[in-house]
């Protein structure tokens, strides 16, 4: 006999209970957001450790409830197990998981049910969350906190002490334009096109060509004209200005999209036969990109049905579309689902529901 997991959503759902008019989602480890135009936002999934921003923590929520307090956000970001907003006035706000001081307000430990003040941090323009420590940009410059292990931090060194509040630049990167942050590893692409990485490197995910960690900003070897990034649990995908995409680091389960599972890949290579990319998304394993019509090829992990071809347990090594979605201009990839944005403003997603991060009305569990 076998096991039906009715947890597992293996194409596009229509999450229940969310505001109409969503500008933004942004998808966590195993839980997701919304974000509206009166910088409110809804959060809902996994809960544990405070990331949903409801006053709760210890509870998964498969109902979207609004972040407590929260208006003026001009973007979200979701790590693993926090979540943080960009505001309008340029300051940012975290909440979830404080082990390494992740959340920016100077303090260590336990963690942050509402929005907190993420200190020492002013016109920011983008913002990245990895497991234990986040990132932000401001005027070319990137500044993180929270762990600095394998040197995620960028300061020239590695440390196993948690830096609570935002600390000097990181080293060896100027001219920043946009961020893309992995488990522990971070990267940037810059005004000129480049791309360069800091962080954790066991998997090659800073594309030296190394499995060297570094603690200090490092150029990927031999990529130009990149235009976004984004960063997987050890892999990274950078978007060039054609609309082609080059990936590198772990390709365990074909995340890098070349149509094998060699790894690790610890050079960009580019994704065979894709093109008119606009935006690129990175989960855990896997990895998925929005095309200028409107629709989404994704690859690698597939355990959850997170590629959205309507299959499960057959890791993808090359890209394939999600079936039955059209109008997306927003997608946002987690540990095992993903999540786009539609013109209308209404959400779909896909992959794994075990926490309710797909919000279905009720958490679903295996059955005979």
């Amino acid at each position: 006999m076998c096991i039906r997991d009715s947890s597992v959503h293996r194409t596009p759902v229509a999450p229940l209970g969310v505001r109409a008019g969503a500008v933004q989602v942004a998808v966590g480890g195993e839980h997701t957001c919304a974000r509206f135009a009166d910088g409110a936002a809804q959060c809902w999934g996994m809960g544990n450790t405070g990331e949903l921003g409801d006053g709760v923590t210890a509870r998964s929520r498969h109902v979207p409830a609004a972040v407590a307090g929260l208006s003026g956000a001009a973007a979200l970001a979701a790590g693993s197990f926090s979540t943080c907003a960009r505001m309008t006035d340029g300051t940012v706000r975290c909440w979830g998981y404080n082990s390494d001081g992740q959340i920016g307000d100077g303090t260590t430990g336990g963690t942050r049910a509402t929005p907190t003040v993420a200190l020492g941090l002013t016109a920011v323009t983008d913002l990245g969350l990895g497991q234990t420590f986040a990132c932000a940009l401001s005027a070319g410059l990137v500044r993180c906190w929270g762990s600095n292990n394998s040197g995620g931090l960028g300061l020239g060194y590695a440390d196993s002490f948690g830096h609570p509040r935002a600390g000097n630049p990181v080293m060896g990167l100027t001219g920043a334009a946009g961020l893309g942050v992995g488990l522990f590893f971070s990267c940037a692409h810059t005004t000129g096109g480049l791309a360069r990485c800091w962080g954790a490197n066991e998997d090659g995910q800073l594309g030296d060509g190394t499995l060297v960690s570094r603690s200090v900003a490092t150029a990927v070897a031999g990529l130009g004209d990149v235009t976004a990034i984004v960063g997987g649990q050890r892999h990274a995908c950078a978007r060039r200005g054609d609309g082609t995409v080059a990936c590198w680091g772990s390709n365990s389960t074909g995340q890098a999209g070349d149509g094998t599972m060699v790894t690790p890949r610890p050079n960009a290579t580019t994704v065979p036969g894709l093109g008119g990319v606009a935006q690129l998304a990175a989960g855990d394993f896997h990895t998925c990109a929005r095309l200028t019509d409107g629709t989404v090829r994704c690859w690698g992990n597939n355990d959850y049905g997170q590629c959205g071809d309507d299959t499960q347990l057959v890791a993808r090594r090359s890209p394939v579309a999600v079936r039955g979605l059209a109008g997306a201009v927003e997608i946002s990839a987690g540990s095992f689902h993903t999540c786009a944005r539609l013109t209308d403003g209404t959400l779909r997603c896909w992959g794994s529901d075990r926490s309710g991060q797909l919000a279905l009305g009720a958490l679903r569990t295996p059955r005979w």
